[in-house]
């Protein structure tokens, strides 16, 4: 089994960027090809940007799509298996320093992380191949590590917060309203929004949102899909009012986000 160097990446590296607190680059990878056994030095995200892949790790296979985000621990030993003709990968490379700065413990635990980090992670994305913001890209790298690092502690969760993030992941065709979610999770309204933000670090307007403009923007990835048609199936009253929510997020239109992925 290798362990690949600080930066060192199994494909073909089309841009990248490193500093003290981390390394940024973008991968390619040809069909069928076969990564073999390996880690990395760091803990890393990997967001998905085009195609589709297979991770294997010990017994376990996930088939990782277009628009996922996993976390991988240095431990995590694996190989891979790229499916399509065109595969490419953003990773982050989160190295001693950035976590000496936070003043945590990088996790140990591999995992496919929630839609919130997906939206973070293709604003990074944007800001490192068009704009290259650095205090930018620290600060919403930070509110995503953060928001990973506290997925793993779900002992300390409510028994009902797991269920009320899978409605909103999951049912993103419409708003749900305070109201509609306390009854399903038969709490009452304030205590529900209160500790939700205190658990999750976002109302639940906020998660609700940003788990729609996440999808929104894997969506707007695919060729034949119009932005008429995003807004209309996550649920927005308008294409106004989904371009407002999606430019207030990402700083350019639904239509600038497409344009600019498919240039790149």
């Amino acid at each position: 089994m290798a362990q690949l160097r600080i930066g060192e990446y199994y494909g073909e590296q089309l841009t990248s960027f490193e500093c003290d607190f981390l390394k940024l680059c973008v991968t390619h990878y040809d069909k069928d090809i076969i990564v073999p056994e390996h880690n990395h030095s760091n803990p890393y995200l990997c967001l998905l940007v085009n195609g589709s892949y297979k991770e294997i790790y010990g017994h376990e296979e996930d088939l990782i799509k277009k628009g996922d985000v996993l976390f991988r621990p240095k431990s995590h030993v694996h190989m891979n298996r790229f499916l399509d003709t065109k595969v490419s990968c953003f990773n982050i490379e989160l190295k001693k320093h950035f976590f000496d700065f936070l003043e945590i413990q990088p996790l140990n635990t591999y995992s496919k992380v929630n839609p919130l980090s997906g939206a973070a992670m293709y604003k990074i994305l944007l800001d490192f191949t068009y704009g290259y913001d650095y205090e930018l890209i620290i600060q919403v790298l930070t509110d995503c590590v953060l928001d990973i690092h506290n997925l793993d502690y779900k002992d300390a969760n409510p028994f009902w917060i797991l269920p009320l993030q899978k409605i909103l992941e999951n049912e993103t065709n419409k708003f749900h309203s305070l109201d509609e979610l306390s009854k399903r999770m038969d709490l009452h309204p304030v205590y529900m929004t209160k500790c939700f933000k205190s658990k999750k670090g976002y109302t639940i307007r906020e998660y609700q949102l940003k788990t729609k403009l996440s999808r929104g923007a894997v969506m707007l990835t695919r060729d034949k899909t119009t932005i008429s048609s995003v807004a209309f199936e996550l649920g927005f009253y308008d294409n106004a009012h989904f371009t407002r929510s999606f430019k207030k997020y990402f700083g350019i239109s639904p239509h600038q986000f497409r344009n600019q992925l498919m240039v790149n």
